[in-house]
């Protein structure tokens, strides 16, 4: 597992690294060498394949139907890369294994996974062979905002976006945002105590129409703050008045 480790840096740190940690892992430095120098010289999947049998003697029916799997895939246009490099973290993969990054933004994997021949057994469900894969959901997210994905209705049906100054102005705001919300009125708040500034501006990167503020004033006063996020215009309102005004 060491071995595949310190493989799989290759595209971080280079070729003369990596073969200096498997050198001090126990591994022959000129075998080492001519692995890395066939990995950058070749470049379709099969000459891979067929380097690596050259090279080691590694021919069996697994690398014939793997080969075949890659080019029925290949057929239906899409892109599979075979990256003899890569190692995944998790020991209990028994076969192959597989990420997914995107190719139009400069990102790590956004998912990945692989072949396990007794995982369940762990967990006393033995001799069940699977595949497993996993998500990054954050990742995702970040490429799908980069790229403009997200329906302009997902961003723009905020009505009403609570801020608040300390931590008893965000407990107040939590009981304020479910009425809100069960007179049908979008509303949300910042998650967390945090600067005016950076709630108001997580408020207009996600297009909230309104902004309300929560202070010892508002609390003490029964009346809150709502800014439209437009035009500018603010008015102080009971929350009777919000759910009149906004509700739909």
């Amino acid at each position: 597992m060491a071995f595949c480790i310190e493989l799989d840096k290759l595209d971080k740190i280079g070729a003369e690294k990596v073969t200096e940690n498997l050198s001090a892992l126990g591994a022959d430095v000129s075998k080492v060498a001519a692995f890395l120098q066939s990995l950058e010289n070749i470049e379709s999947n099969s000459d891979k394949l067929a380097g690596l049998s050259d090279q080691f003697g590694i021919e069996n029916s697994s690398v014939k139907q793997y080969l075949e799997t890659l080019e029925s895939v290949e057929r239906q246009s899409l892109k599979v890369e075979l990256d003899l490099s890569l190692a995944r973290g998790l020991t209990y993969y028994t076969g192959m294994i597989f990420e997914v990054k995107p190719t139009s933004v400069k990102m790590g994997s956004i998912c990945g996974g692989g072949r396990y021949d007794d995982l369940t057994g762990v967990f006393g469900l033995p001799d069940v062979s699977g595949v497993g894969i996993s998500f990054g959901l954050d990742r995702i997210y970040d490429v799908m905002d980069e790229l403009e994905l997200f329906p302009s209705e997902l961003t723009e049906n905020l009505d009403i976006f609570i801020v608040h100054l300390n931590e008893d102005c965000f407990r107040h705001g939590q009981k304020l945002v479910m009425k809100l919300r069960q007179a049908e009125i979008a509303a949300d708040i910042f998650h967390e105590e945090a600067k005016m500034k950076k709630q108001f501006n997580y408020a207009d990167k996600n297009a909230a129409k309104h902004v309300l503020v929560i202070g010892e004033e508002e609390i003490n006063s029964g009346k809150y703050g709502v800014k439209d996020m437009k035009s500018g215009e603010q008015a102080s309102l009971t929350v009777d008045e919000i759910i009149a005004r906004f509700a739909k």
